[in-house]
This record gives structure tokens, C-alpha cells and sequence, in this order.
């Protein structure tokens, strides 16, 4: 064979693929039989760290053969019966058994107490039963919304309340009361079958979740309308909206934080309404027992304790959120600013006591121990300020001037009450607020979407929170699904008593007399309230038959005509008026309905009384804000500015 003209790789290409195979083999066999690292412990160690890593694990392994642990005996002692004879011995010997109490037990109590899914429990908790609350009374209130609110809150103006150009609103409070001491022994409660729940599981508390009412109008026929919801006012606090939204053990925390603030459940349970001008409704009003007036009770007098007990209410319960806050904070930074100038002009020079120092010469440090500004260089060093610590105290400030003034309110009316030969102890207000304690809770809603006219009936359920929420993994098959809910609803109440929503302006006969007027035929004296932008007020006037019941001075027309004055001769006027007693009969403008109105009646009306009670008190107020300007002014006229000090106090 020829091997003139081809090349040496040509020649030898067989033998150069061959040795390269063979090295990569040889090398792949070694890397196989003998590797460069080993496992130790889990991990990679070179060959030449081997020794290393042996000796380090041996010196770890001896020290802890040579550490002198504690006796068994010893680890055991006070938890084995301290000594056994034969006979007993021989007793448990034969038996194969021992006692459940021999030894102790060694289940996690921990994890038991802390865990929250999986796995089944055995034990069988106490499942508390809750009674329905009681529906009480149900209030109406007339007022005028602040304006301001409607404009932060624009959603607030698409309630059928709000529809129009007037902020004039009525709306009805219903009420309940809950036996909400026996509620939360409820969750305390344990049988020979069942364990108590843990108090772990609820923080040992009562965590009213919810209040839930339900509203269903009367039809004139006497059959029921559509069953509703009661609605949540506008920025008001709820957790409605929270607890259906997959609850889970995040919020569950949230809400015991939350609710541990006697405040926040007081929000929640009893909540005040919008702001108005009049202020028209308060929660004295829904816990104090109503008295009974005495007839023929002065109308101011009434006012008066009613006032009494409001203000004293207000007062008892913003001592209460300031407690909560950190307590009262008078706000110095006047004094500090005129201490500071006063510093200023003694010394002759604009420098003395630098910049950003007002609040470190403060008694205390000032607001809250070292005030808005004080130590912070003129505003230079603001990075450390908490904002939310700035924001509370300055609300602290407000709550704590409002209180000083509520106090001295307070102080005028009780004088006042005093005056009358009245009990200023009657009027107080309640207790502080309790629930877990309070064996008559009231809650309360404020219902808008009512109409006049109508009439409404009403119905509520409580929602507790559920203890058994989230600890699925501790209950026993059968109990399992309790932890599901994040509440544990009280039955509905039964249906109140219905109630028809006044309109805004309001009249009441409260005289009628047969064969008098002008025209022989009787006449009537009828009280008209009416009410418009913030105010109430009451015109008196006399009618005949034929004249249509309105307000001349208002010009406010009820939509009614007296129609006729009949003598009634079973009833008495008493004392030494011996005129003749009569009723009135009235008529709608639309002439389909006639209504009898009889005037000893209508003067005791709760209705009458309430619009007597506003009337006095708005007078009552008008007369306190005039006497407030009347001592401003005097106090202006007699006060003169100080001369002013040269550098040389000259």
C-alpha cells in the first residue's frame, strides 16, 4: 500500500481516537473508585480535611461523655411514688398494669394550648348557651347634619335621608338589653361530660363582635314588609364588613386588640350618631330609665334633669377614652411662648433660650414630657417624632379642654337643679362600662333608612366572638366544626313593639272647649313644633272648625283641618275650671282620614314632652351662649394690654 502523499493524522487517526478514549475512561474509572471527598455529617470533606473533621467530631463526642448529667432518680423525683412495699409490688406485678397517676404525664400541654389546625383532639369542651337579648324601647330624633361631615364623607349623601337640598334628617334608635353577665359565665361553664374552655381561647373576655338589627315595616293593612338590615352609619366603626372576609388568626388578633379599648366596644355596641348641630341625641337618653312626669310638671324642670343627666354621661364616659389615651394634657404652649418673651425682654437680647426650647422649661417637659417641639432644634431634628404619638396627644388636648367645659356645664346645671328642690343624684348617669359585668347591657343602632309616616318594627342578634375559632386541631371529631365562625351568634329576639315615624313638624291638642269662638261652635288650643336647619320651635295657637292646623309665624302647614269640637262628658277638667270638656276631630287635606284627638292625652304624650324638652333646652343653650359673650366682652373692655418693656425693663 502506498503511503506517498498522505499525512501523519491521516495515517494514525484511528490510534489518536482509540488513546483519547482510553484516557477518558481510565480517568472516569478512577474518579469512580477513588473519590477526592467523603460524606460527613451530610457534607462534602476533602481527603485532606478527613483527619481534621474526625478529630474535631471526637473531641465534641468526648465532651459530652465526660459531662456529669443529672441522676435519673434525681430527674424523676416527686413524680414517682416515693417507695413501693412487696405486697403492693406484687399487687401491680399480677395486675400488668399501672395506675394513670403512677407516672406523669408527658403529653406537649404547650402545644396543645397554642395549637390551631390539624390533628383531632379528645377532650369535649363546654358549648355555651346564649340567651336572645330583650327589645326595648325605641326612640325618634330630629336633627340637622353638619355639613362638614356630608362633605367628607360624599357617599354619606346618597342616603335616602340625605336626598334634597335640606341636611334635616329624623331617624329612629331601636334598643335591646343583654344579660351580659350571664353571657360571658357561659364561656367559664364546665360538666362532668365537658371541660371548660380555656380562657386562653378568648383572652378571658367578652368580645361583642357585632350588633346586628333587623327592620320590617308594618303595612297599613297589618301585614309585614321585606325584613332589612339595619345598616352601619357612614365612618362609623364596624367589623361587619371584616369578619366575612376569610377569617383567619391575623385578624382574630386584631379584633381582641381592638376591642380590649373600652372605647372601641363601646363604639360598637352603643355608637354615637353623625355630627349635627343640635346634638339632639344622646346616650343618656337610651340608658337612663325613663321617670314618669307628674302631670302638669314643669317643662323646664323636666329639661333640666334631662340635661343633667346627659352632660353627666359625656362627662363620665370622655374621663374614661382620656384614661385610656394616657389621661388629661393641658396645652402650654401659650405659657411657654409668653415665658419665653418675658426671658427675652429681661435679658435685652433676642437669643436667650435658643431656638426649638419651648416645652424644657415646662414643668414635666411640657407635653407629655418634652412637648411638640422642645429638643428638637428648631424643628431640625423632627426625623425622630412619632407622628402617631404627635397626633394622640394633640387629641388628648382637645378631649381634655372639652371635658373642663362639659365640667363646668355640668357645675351650672346641677346648681340650677338644686335651686328647683331637685335631686342632682337622680339625674346622674349610669355606671362605667363593663360588659363582661353588667347584668343590663344596652346596645343600640341608629337607623336613616326610615321614612315619615311609616311604621317599623324591629328585631336584633349579638355576635360574641367564637372561642372555639382556630383551635380545630384541639377538638374531638363532633365538636370539630365549632371553630369554624368567627362568631357565636345569640338567637334573634322577638319583634318589638312598632313604631310610626313622626314628621318633622308635629301638633297636639291640648285644649278643647264645646260652644265657644267666635261662632259658638268650640274652639281648640293646639300646640305646632316644628322644625328646621338645627332648630326647634313651638307656636300656640286657637282654632275653629273649618280652620286648617298650621303655623302662621313659620308658615308651616300640617296637612290636617279641625273639623268638628264634640262635648265629652265623662271627662273632667278638675280643680276650679268647670268648663265643659270636649275632643276634637281632625281631617286630612286628601279627606280620607279622620283622626279623634282627645287633649288630656295629648298633654301627656311622650312625644310632646320630648319636643318640650328640646324647646327648653335649645332656649336653655341660647341663654348660656348669650350669658359666655356677654362675660367675654366685659372681660375685654376691662382688661388693658401692659406697656410695653425696653431692653432695660424701663
Amino acid at each position: 500500500m502506498k503511503t506517498k502523499g498522505i499525512s501523519f493524522f491521516e495515517q494514525h487517526v484511528e490510534k489518536i481516537v482509540l488513546g483519547v478514549s482510553g484516557v477518558v475512561f481510565v480517568s472516569v474509572l478512577v474518579w469512580q473508585l477513588f473519590p477526592t471527598t467523603v460524606k460527613v455529617d451530610g457534607k462534602n470533606v476533602a481527603l485532606g480535611d478527613l483527619d481534621r473533621e474526625i478529630s474535631t467530631k471526637t473531641e465534641m463526642l468526648k465532651r459530652k461523655l465526660d459531662t456529669e448529667n443529672t441522676p435519673l432518680s434525681e430527674q424523676l423525683k416527686g413524680k414517682l411514688p416515693p417507695t413501693i412495699d412487696g405486697s403492693a409490688y406484687s399487687a401491680i406485678a399480677a395486675a400488668r398494669t399501672l395506675s394513670p397517676d403512677a407516672l406523669p404525664q408527658i403529653e406537649p400541654r404547650l402545644a396543645r394550648a397554642i395549637q390551631s389546625s390539624g390533628g383531632v383532639g379528645s377532650d369535649t369542651y363546654y358549648v355555651p348557651v346564649l340567651a336572645a337579648a330583650k327589645m326595648g324601647s325605641t326612640l325618634q330624633f330630629d336633627d340637622t347634619v353638619d355639613a362638614t361631615f356630608i362633605q367628607q364623607n360624599p357617599k354619606a349623601k346618597e342616603l335616602p335621608a340625605f336626598v334634597g337640598a335640606s341636611l334635616d334628617v329624623s331617624w329612629l334608635v331601636p334598643s335591646a338589653t343583654l344579660d351580659a353577665k350571664a353571657l360571658f359565665a357561659e364561656f367559664a361553664k364546665f360538666t362532668q361530660e365537658a371541660k371548660a374552655i380555656p380562657p386562653g381561647w378568648y383572652r378571658n373576655n367578652l368580645f361583642l363582635v357585632d350588633v346586628v338589627f333587623e327592620r320590617q315595616e308594618v303595612l297599613p293593612d297589618g301585614t309585614n314588609g321585606a325584613t332589612n338590615q339595619v345598616e352601619v352609619l357612614p365612618a362609623a366603626f364596624t367589623l361587619r364588613d371584616k369578619i366575612v372576609q376569610n377569617p383567619d388568626a391575623t385578624l382574630r388578633d386584631a379584633v381582641w386588640e381592638s376591642l380590649s379599648d373600652t372605647s372601641t366596644q363601646r363604639a360598637v355596641l352603643q355608637p354615637e350618631f353623625i355630627p349635627t348641630k343640635r346634638g339632639n341625641f344622646s346616650a343618656a337618653s337610651m340608658l337612663n330609665d325613663p321617670s314618669e312626669a307628674a302631670e302638669g310638671e314643669d317643662p323646664k324642670l323636666r329639661s333640666l334633669r334631662k340635661n343633667v343627666a346627659k352632660q353627666s354621661l359625656e362627662v363620665s364616659r370622655l374621663e374614661e377614652d382620656l384614661k385610656a389615651l394616657g389621661g388629661p394634657l393641658e396645652d402650654t404652649s401659650k405659657e411657654d411662648k409668653k415665658r419665653e418673651d418675658e426671658e427675652k425682654n429681661e435679658s435685652g437680647s433676642g437669643n436667650r433660650g435658643g431656638s426649638g426650647n419651648s416645652g424644657q422649661n415646662r414643668p414635666g417637659g411640657g407635653l407629655g414630657g418634652g412637648g411638640l417641639s422642645g429638643g428638637m432644634g428648631g424643628g431640625k431634628n423632627t426625623g425622630g417624632a412619632d407622628p402617631r404619638d404627635e397626633a394622640t396627644k394633640e387629641k388628648r388636648i382637645k378631649m381634655t379642654k372639652t371635658l373642663r367645659e362639659k365640667k363646668a356645664r355640668l357645675a351650672s346645671l346641677q346648681k340650677e337643679l338644686e335651686k328647683l328642690g331637685a335631686s342632682v343624684e337622680a339625674s346622674k348617669a349610669v355606671g362605667p362600662f363593663d360588659p363582661k359585668s353588667q347584668d343590663r347591657l344596652v346596645v343600640w343602632a341608629h337607623d336613616l333608612g326610615v321614612l315619615p309616616g311609616k311604621t317599623y318594627r324591629y328585631r336584633v342578634a349579638l355576635r360574641p366572638y367564637n372561642p372555639f375559632f382556630t383551635y380545630a386541631g384541639l377538638l374531638d371529631r363532633e365538636q370539630k366544626s365549632l371553630a369554624g365562625p368567627f362568631t357565636m351568634d345569640t338567637p334573634v329576639s322577638t319583634w318589638s313593639d312598632p313604631v310610626t315615624v313622626a314628621p318633622r313638624i308635629a301638633f297636639f291638642v291640648t285644649d278643647a272647649v264645646p260652644g265657644e269662638g267666635r261662632l259658638g261652635i268650640g274652639q281648640v288650643s293646639v300646640e305646632i313644633y316644628t322644625y328646621q336647619d338645627g332648630e326647634r320651635r313651638v307656636e300656640r295657637v286657637t282654632l275653629q272648625p273649618g280652620d286648617l292646623i298650621a303655623a302662621k309665624e313659620d308658615d308651616a302647614e300640617t296637612g290636617y283641618y279641625l273639623v268638628d269640637v264634640v262635648a265629652d262628658p265623662t271627662a273632667e277638667r278638675g280643680g276650679a275650671d268647670r268648663r265643659a270638656s270636649a275632643i276634637a276631630i281632625i281631617q286630612a287635606e286628601n279627606g280620607k282620614l279622620y283622626e279623634v284627638k282627645v287633649p288630656s292625652t295629648e298633654v301627656r304624650s311622650d312625644r310632646r314632652l320630648n319636643l318640650q324638652d328640646e324647646v327648653e333646652l335649645a332656649k336653655a343653650e341660647a341663654e348660656q351662649r348669650s350669658a359666655n359673650d356677654d362675660g367675654d366682652s366685659k372681660a375685654g373692655e376691662g382688661t388693658q394690654a401692659p406697656p410695653p418693656r425696653g431692653p432695660s425693663g424701663g
